[in-house]
């Protein structure tokens, strides 16, 4: 037979203390545990725990020797003092003392025994006694009724005081003011022939949940801080052999509330209240009013500019397809081609399904071993920009994802396999745009870093995405793998697969980062020069030959000058941007214009400004009314900012009034041109203003004289030049004045000052400076006699012969065969006066 045993403490068994002294089991089961401090507990089987009985029946508040059972179920308790016998039916409590005839004085632990007649022996100091629990036979005793004694009231009696006006007798009822918290209560049975076993209990309603029982050492009670209200004091007392009588005398108690809480306040509290509410109310009512007629108002003149609006939109949008068509026309007598538009739609869904079936096919080819590698020389950076702008831009307009192309350079001659890398761009960005909800971000960034000297390509492609969890990280690149994340219907888990074996193929790495709910970052590393691959892997066709001849040398590694050096191989083109929302219409002019110009596309005002930003545009090609930004609001923002302000600005606009003119002129734009127009009005118009500008730009070089104001500048640019030229005339013989405190003197970033210069002059920083050195010494030329030595001095040259060459160079002549030609010109006008 297995035994549990639980122990039962201080800790998990409702005990006073772990100090027991004496367990006693009934017949029935019952278990009475004794303790050192006076309890008596009585176990529950039931959810195993103790009860603690000698306070609710006032059994003791003396150490416990013994507990005994007797033949009849009653319990015989030892304390140090007396004998208690206990009847735990009933709930009977009857003492024994020396004044019942108990001649020991202390009783002793373990002195306890049940005879075999069934009489109870207790030992102690002066012997042993004897009870016969049979002779134990209550006798008729008095019921006693319990009396007040005395109340106390801040400790002070309320009987006998004359002044007394909180007890009423005839009421029973007993009234306190608010500040009066204190409240002792004294009681007494009235029965003095056992007055020592009489036991008391009492409860006060409102405070007390349940009787208070306190015994018979105890005939007294207080109260603290009670709360304003009514209450009912209640006191019983047992008879000399513990029976309950149910005799209850009771006394009502008043506390009276403070002012602030009587209800003559509350109800002023009331009044009060609803004077607030309805003073609120009205008030809101009144708000309610005038902002119902402001919207009225608002919402009269919303209609009537949405009307204007309406009908302006539309007439622009009716002569925006009529531009579009007779452009076609117009391309169409050009070429001598049918017209072939209609099939776009099917074209694209088609290039898609052929996009699909070449990654089967690639895969398929891949897992052969029968994938080479064939790379040619072309501009790497316009390459992403295709792949992403000519097969994303619908889908990135749907979800409203803010796309973005971060590049270190405009443009870069690298070696690279075009259909591998089209492939695994497509794939990345194409998983970035599917896993990025809607109106998120992704962004392709390219790098070119040096590794052993040799030029590689980095492409990170990152999405605000769902992410990837971290157990899955590894699996992504394994074949038909698809992550719990995406949908099982719209992946075949062999892009990503794909996309790794061509980065290899292609002699690079891939890696990714990845975060839940926060998105994921592929980035991907390839070699780009010629180098790094074999002669059979560069395949030279005849479509590329002359691309190979304009980028046959690549950078070298790491220089500072190899920026420029780059983008000398696109020099020699002007570069505009067209921007028009209309696909249509922004293909036919781009088009047009590439023939000529490097031309760049944007859909609005917004995206405009962040190619500029990262560009050097010297035509912009604007329509007036796009979403997000109009070109009213983007030709005020580059012609306001003074690294902007020196491009021109060519406007579309179906809109020709004499007030939308103003607006045009007024906000800097440099031409405008209506809807519909002819194209090759538009080449012509184009051609004059870059003409214009080049112009410019040339009468500044070639000028003897200083004279910004006379070269039409606009107001920015006129100043910014001004300032440039005043800037290094006070450093003029400062021979190490140069670009960085040029830049310095001037408030600006070396990149800003060197754009702005060579777009208002065709110089470079240095070269400005060096040009309006020129100048001045052609000046000091033609007015003074000083020796050219000294003027070279002057002008901030160290060297007179470097000077001398310097200036033959940009003059066409020595400084000597300057001043000579300039002294017979004088000669011949004098002799012409004669």
């Amino acid at each position: 037979m297995h035994l549990k045993y639980l122990p039962l403490t201080k800790k998990n068994g409702f005990l006073r203390s772990n100090s027991i002294q004496s367990i006693c089991c009934r017949k029935n089961g019952e278990v009475y545990i004794g303790t050192q401090e006076g309890s008596i507990y009585r176990y529950n089987k039931k959810n195993n725990t103790m009860n603690d009985v000698s306070l609710v029946y006032g059994i003791t508040d003396e150490s416990v020797m013994d507990i005994l059972e007797d033949n009849m179920g009653d319990l015989w308790i030892s304390t140090i003092k007396k004998i208690i016998k206990f009847n735990p039916e009933t709930h009977i409590t009857t003492y024994f003392t020396q004044n019942d005839g108990i001649l020991v004085r202390s009783f002793s632990k373990d002195a306890c025994i049940k005879l075999n007649n069934g009489k109870i022996m207790f030992g102690g100091n002066r012997g042993l006694c004897i009870f016969d629990p049979k002779n134990q036979i209550r006798k008729n005793a008095v019921i006693p009724s319990v009396a007040i004694t005395d109340i106390a009231i801040q400790n002070q009696s309320v009987y006998g005081n004359e002044d007394n006006n909180h007890l009423d007798i005839s009421r029973n009822k007993l009234t306190l003011n608010h500040d009066e918290d204190n409240l002792g209560i004294e009681f007494s049975a009235l029965d003095y022939s056992g007055t020592d076993k009489i036991q008391y209990a009492y409860m006060l309603s409102g405070i007390d949940k349940d009787w208070i029982y306190v015994g018979n050492n105890r005939r007294y009670v207080n109260y603290a801080n009670l709360p304003a209200g009514k209450y009912t004091f209640m006191v019983k007392a047992t008879d000399e052999y513990g029976s309950w009588s149910n005799k209850i005398t009771s006394l009502n108690v008043v506390k009276r509330p403070p002012l602030y809480q009587t209800w003559w306040a509350y109800l002023i509290y009331l009044l009060l209240s609803g004077l607030i509410v309805n003073f609120l109310y009205n008030r809101f009512q009144l708000k309610h009013a005038l902002r119902i007629s402001r919207i009225e108002k608002e919402k009269s003149e919303e209609l009537a500019q949405t009307k204007l609006r309406y009908f302006t939109n539309i007439s622009h949008e009716l002569l925006t397809p009529l531009t579009v068509i007779s452009l076609l026309i117009d391309e169409m007598q050009q070429k001598n081609r049918n017209d072939k538009t209609q099939l776009d739609l099917v074209r694209t869904n088609v290039n898609r399904l052929k996009r699909l079936i070449k990654q089967v096919l690639a895969f398929r080819k891949v897992e052969s071993g029968n994938m080479t590698l064939k790379v040619n020389l072309a501009d790497v950076v316009d390459f992403v920009r295709e792949i992403s702008i000519l097969n994303f831009q619908p889908l990135i307009k749907e979800k409203e994802i803010r796309f973005s192309i971060e590049t270190e350079y405009d443009h870069f001659p690298a070696y690279f396999d075009a259909d591998k890398l089209d492939k695994v761009l497509y794939n990345l960005i194409s998983n970035a745009l599917k896993f990025t909800p809607a109106e998120g971000t992704v962004k392709v960034e390219i790098t070119f870093p040096y590794v052993n000297e040799t030029a590689m390509m980095q492409i990170s492609v990152s999405d605000s995405g769902i992410g990837i969890s971290e157990k899955e990280l590894p699996h992504i690149f394994e074949p038909f793998f698809i992550s719990s994340q995406s949908d099982q219907s719209q992946s075949n888990g062999i892009g990503l697969s794909l996309t790794k074996d061509l980065i290899q193929i292609h002699k690079g790495d891939i890696s990714v980062e990845s975060k839940i709910n926060e998105g994921s970052v592929f980035t991907f590393m390839i070699p780009v020069s010629e180098e790094a691959y074999s002669e059979d892997e560069i395949e030279i066709t005849q479509e590329n030959e002359d691309e190979t001849a304009e980028f046959k040398n690549l950078p070298e590694t790491g220089a500072e000058g190899s920026t420029e050096e780059k983008l000398q191989s696109f020099a020699g083109k002007n570069n505009l941007l067209v921007v028009e929302d209309n696909p249509e219409l922004k293909n036919i002019i781009v088009n047009a214009l590439s023939r000529s110009y490097n031309v760049l596309s944007a859909e609005n005002g917004l995206e405009a400004l962040d190619i500029i930003t990262s560009h050097e545009i010297d035509l912009v090609i604007s329509d007036v009314m796009m979403p997000k930004m109009d070109g009213l609001t983007l030709c005020k923002h580059l012609k306001s900012d003074v690294a902007t302000s020196h491009i021109n600005i060519l406007l579309l606009t179906a809109k020709i009034s004499s007030d939308d003119q103003i607006d045009y002129y007024n906000s800097g734009a440099d031409a405008f041109m209506p809807k519909p127009f002819d194209l090759k009005v538009l080449e012509a118009l184009v051609k004059n203003l870059i003409n214009k500008r080049k112009q410019q730009t040339d009468d500044f070089q070639t000028a003897k004289e200083i004279n910004i104001s006379s070269m039409q500048y606009n107001s920015l640019d006129e100043e910014f030049l001004k300032k440039a030229v005043e800037i290094v005339e006070s450093r003029l013989s400062d021979i190490d004045f140069d670009f960085d405190q040029f830049a310095t003197e001037m408030s600006s970033s070396k990149s800003t000052l060197h754009r702005k210069l060579k777009a208002l002059t065709d110089l470079s920083p240095v070269e400005f400076i060096r040009n309006i050195r020129l100048k001045h010494a052609c000046r000091m030329l033609q007015q003074t006699k000083d020796p050219i030595s000294e003027i070279s001095y002057e002008v901030g040259f160290s060297n007179p012969k470097y000077f001398s060459n310097v200036f033959k160079a940009n003059i066409g002549m020595t400084p000597r065969e300057y001043r000579d030609s300039v002294d017979n010109h004088q000669v011949s006008a004098d002799d012409d006066v004669e």
